[in-house]
């Protein structure tokens, strides 16, 4: 499940970059962190 986060990660990351670049709204980013901060707790978590 590890995969999974990691995974998690990298999609937050995307949301992040090319949303708030394109979109330009506060919203995708936060989305985007919120995807971060799932994916970070299921790494220290090791689920």
């Amino acid at each position: 499940m590890d995969l999974l986060a990691i995974l998690l990660v990298v999609l937050a990351l995307f949301i992040i970059v090319i949303g708030f670049k394109l979109v330009k709204k506060a919203i995708t980013f936060i989305i985007g962190i919120g995807v971060l901060v799932v994916a970070i707790f299921l790494l220290l978590n090791g689920i």
